[in-house]
């Protein structure tokens, strides 16, 4: 699973401009809808544009493509929940294609065509292997970040200890994270009568720069790891005592990459 940086509601405008793709945000509410980036293009040779789609998801197979497919036109996006930087920077690679094409965009507006054909572009292998989120003793949170509206999402470990074994326990969690190539560490405490009361955040900054691979993390070995070593300083799940950690007190700071992209 990849944790990180991502863009659901709005889009990242002092990072991309897109010409023929429209940004389309997620919705909150009883059910979440996925955020898209979609074009809808005039084609004459449809499998022209099929091909060289499918030559730009073999060189960045971590995208998943909806085409839909008509005589005249054709409308071609991504969806997610959690659009990376490198969703965006495999757009900018179809822009390009399509600029070398001579495409012209259809006005996404008022697009009412009917489509005969709608299929998925993507690399089936990587879609298999992909690492999947179950969770265990860690919980999936996010926050809104403050500049770039974007969002974070990071791994959550609400915990309690002896103040002891504290400093061992976030040394051996903060080697863990070195070990998945996690780029932040950080964490909020609160002591009550000996017990040091943690709530340890784990996460990445920005996913798929220069379009790299994403740091797709196999949580199952993540959450198998940091059990073992919270059996061996006694660390109990939950807090010691009903706390609210995050009111008046900074974060500590073990590993961090880009700051404002993370908090």
């Amino acid at each position: 699973m990849t944790v990180g940086t991502y863009w659901y509601s709005e889009f990242p405008s002092k990072l991309y401009n897109f010409e023929y793709f429209k940004f389309i945000g997620g919705g909150f509410g009883y059910a979440e809808i996925e955020a898209k980036l979609v074009t809808t293009i005039e084609v004459n040779k449809p499998y022209k544009i099929i091909s060289r789609l499918k030559e730009l998801i073999n060189s960045h197979n971590e995208v998943t493509l909806f085409v839909f497919e008509g005589d005249s036109q054709m409308k071609i996006g991504i969806e997610s929940y959690t659009l990376f930087d490198y969703h965006f920077l495999f757009i900018t690679e179809i822009e390009k294609m399509l600029r070398e094409e001579n495409i012209k965009i259809v006005n996404i507006e008022n697009d009412d065509y009917k489509y005969p054909k709608f299929f998925f572009l993507y690399d089936e292998t990587y879609q298999k292997k992909k690492n999947k989120w179950t969770p265990s003793i860690l919980k999936l949170e996010r926050n809104n970040l403050k500049n770039n509206n974007g969002f974070n999402i990071k791994f959550r470990l609400d915990c309690n200890l002896s103040v002891n074994h504290k400093i061992a326990f976030i040394n051996e969690i903060k080697t863990i994270c070195r070990e998945h190539g996690i780029e932040a560490l950080y964490f909020f405490e609160k002591i009550i009568n000996q017990s040091s009361n943690l709530m340890i955040l784990i996460t990445n900054g920005r996913q798929g720069l220069k379009l790299l691979p994403t740091n797709d993390i196999n949580t199952d070995l993540l959450q198998s790891q940091i059990s073992f070593i919270m059996k061996k300083y006694n660390v109990e799940i939950g807090y010691s005592e009903e706390i609210t950690l995050y009111q008046n007190i900074e974060p500590i700071i073990e590993l961090m990459g880009e700051q404002e992209f993370i908090i």
